[in-house]
């Protein structure tokens, strides 16, 4: 019994580190994402105070940022 109860109990370590190691790399993710959708913001607000005329939509400005950013290549 004290066997099974620690094979168990070992399989189960095994998938939490397996579902811990999943967590942190989309950890990682959406910090990265959440940098870039910053940095993007931040260039939208730059770019609304030098040239206004050239954003009159969230569409313009999203197809500016896709042509922009360099991860999305």
């Amino acid at each position: 019994m004290h066997r099974w109860r620690k094979q168990f109990s070992d399989q189960q370590h095994g998938i939490l580190i397996g579902h811990l190691k999943r967590l942190e790399e989309e950890i990682v993710k959406l910090r990265m994402f959440v940098k870039q959708l910053s940095s993007g913001l931040a260039c939208r607000e730059a770019m609304i105070f030098t040239s206004d005329t050239e954003f009159h939509t969230d569409e313009r400005f999203i197809e500016w940022l896709t042509l922009w950013n360099p991860t999305e290549k």
